[in-house]
């Protein structure tokens, strides 16, 4: 771990013939701008934006919990569909048809089956 304990700067002043040179930046590219990247080198530590402080919302937020607890209950009543299953109904109105056909041919096999009976 001690390997971990020196600086950029101290491998810097290690290295002989460095020399302060200003950053050239390259005429096609935009102007370097560090948000998030805390930078090493103190010529890029200049370029660095200061932290942005988060937006107080607690105002914005009162109001909206206000205005939910402010609804009445005939309101959000108001808002459920007026058939609650329609769904379930139209999902089983094939299934309904073809138990219906089979209901009522068996009704007549057992009409039938009376009928041959009793004659």
């Amino acid at each position: 771990m001690e390997e971990d304990d020196h600086t950029y700067e101290d491998e810097q002043e290690g290295i002989e013939g460095a020399e302060e040179e200003p950053i050239k930046s390259n005429p096609h590219s935009g102007v370097l701008k560090f948000r998030n990247y805390v930078p090493r080198d103190p010529q890029l530590k200049e370029l660095r934006l200061a932290e942005l402080e988060p937006p107080e919302m607690i105002d914005e937020v009162t109001k909206d919990i206000e205005e939910l607890e402010s609804i009445e209950d005939s309101e959000i009543v108001s808002l459920a569909p007026k058939k609650a299953n329609w769904d379930l109904e139209r999902d089983l109105e094939s299934k309904m048809k073809v138990l219906d056909r089979r209901t009522k041919r068996s009704i007549q096999n057992l009409i039938l089956k009376e009928a041959t009976k009793k004659s």
